[in-house]
């Protein structure tokens, strides 16, 4: 693992130096970590592998992360995500473990919540029996109904990789209090339930490799900042946009406004292949692809973030994707979509282009992999 805290080298000029072995972190092998403050004592910890719980100590002029020797969080298999919040309205950071379930998982494992100690440590793991065995890949947590109770949001993937475009359909998982004042969830439908895959609309469940819940759009009845669900598609698939609005009746449900304000995809859906990757075909049949249709023209999105780029007052989106030279133009490239203050629509600035394509023109094959994005003030 490396773990690396900025030196300021000039006023205007910040590096980076290797802390981890002054934290307490060296010789660590993981491709997942999670900084989440466990203890209460205002200061992140460390949670690496899903399994391993490092709390943030004083030591000297700085901090040392020291291994929890018994955290008692249940057991992972590859593609179970481990998130913290708050569930039980305690004060203390509990943990949130969906599971990736495919016919070749064994045993089986519940999506659960386990409750935090504030030590480090978390109570035995409680079953979350709204959460159907899916391949569960990315989780949100959020009070998506604003009465004080956090719901969790479940992004699933494909029914069965490789042999298909069906994906299961997402859960929203509202969060209510039973009659003895435990936690329960219950889930509420959302408009892809009632559609199977069909290629003209792509209405059904589609591959979620991410998600975030945020507060974005006003309501046009109420004024109203209602929460909004970010679901980020796999697959060169259409992301979502999911906000819940009240109509003149005050009735409200949550409706897709992806399309309208253009965090569906980029404006390209023509779906082409490229011309060099055609004429390869002719002597390499792996390489014969017919053209795709507009739901197969779009992003790899794996992440997303918020925050006001252009300090308009608006927030602003970046997403991040998996883009590929050889699935030609109308594969999706992380961009920075602007907020319009007029109509609402997200459109990407070339101003702000985050492309690292290959100089070389003859250069057709390459990778634009970004899986995780964020913004931060660096320099202060």
């Amino acid at each position: 693992m490396l773990a690396l805290a900025i030196a300021v080298a000039l006023p205007a000029q910040i590096q980076f130096v290797d802390a981890t072995e002054s934290l307490g972190l060296s010789g660590i092998s993981a491709a997942r970590v999670v900084l989440v403050d466990l203890d209460g004592n205002t200061s992140p910890d460390a949670v690496i592998d899903r399994t391993r719980v490092f709390l943030n100590r004083p030591a000297g002029e700085g901090v040392r992360f020291v291994e929890v020797e018994a955290p008692n969080l249940p057991p992972v298999h590859d593609g179970d995500c481990l998130v913290f919040a708050d569930v039980d309205n305690d004060g203390l950071r509990d943990a949130i473990i969906t599971r990736h379930v495919t016919d070749k998982t064994d045993p089986v494992l519940p999506t659960a919540w386990c409750p935090g100690r504030g030590d480090g440590t978390f109570g035995d793991a409680i079953a979350i029996p709204a959460a159907l065995p899916k391949t569960t890949a990315c989780v949100a947590v959020g009070d998506v109904n604003e009465d004080g109770l956090l719901d969790l949001y479940l992004g699933n993937w494909y029914r069965k990789y490789g042999q298909g475009y069906e994906g299961y359909t997402n859960d929203l998982l509202i969060q209510q209090r039973a009659a003895d004042g435990s936690v329960m969830f219950v889930r509420q439908p959302l408009a892809e339930d009632d559609f199977e895959f069909d290629e003209d609309r792509d209405a059904g469940g589609r591959p979620t490799y991410g998600a975030m819940i945020a507060h974005f759009f006003d309501d046009a009845h109420t004024g109203r900042v209602f929460p909004a669900i970010l679901e980020l598609n796999y697959g060169r698939r259409w992301n979502r946009f999911w906000t819940i609005a009240a109509d003149a009746s005050g009735a409200s449900d949550w409706h897709d406004l992806a399309a309208v304000i253009g965090f569906d995809g980029d404006e390209i859906r023509h779906g082409r292949y490229p011309a060099w990757l055609k004429e390869r075909a002719k002597t390499d049949p792996r390489f014969d692809r017919a053209d795709e249709l507009p739901f197969r023209s779009n992003g790899n999105t794996f992440d997303a973030a918020v925050g006001d780029v252009d300090n308009d007052g608006f927030f602003d989106v970046l997403v991040t994707e998996i883009a590929h030279g050889w699935a030609g133009e109308s594969s999706d490239r992380t961009r920075i979509l602007l907020r319009s203050p007029q109509s609402g629509e997200l459109r990407a600035s070339q101003r702000l282009s985050l492309d690292r394509l290959p100089g070389d023109p003859l250069v057709h094959n390459w990778n634009q992999g970004d899986l995780f994005g964020d913004f931060a003030d660096f320099d202060l």
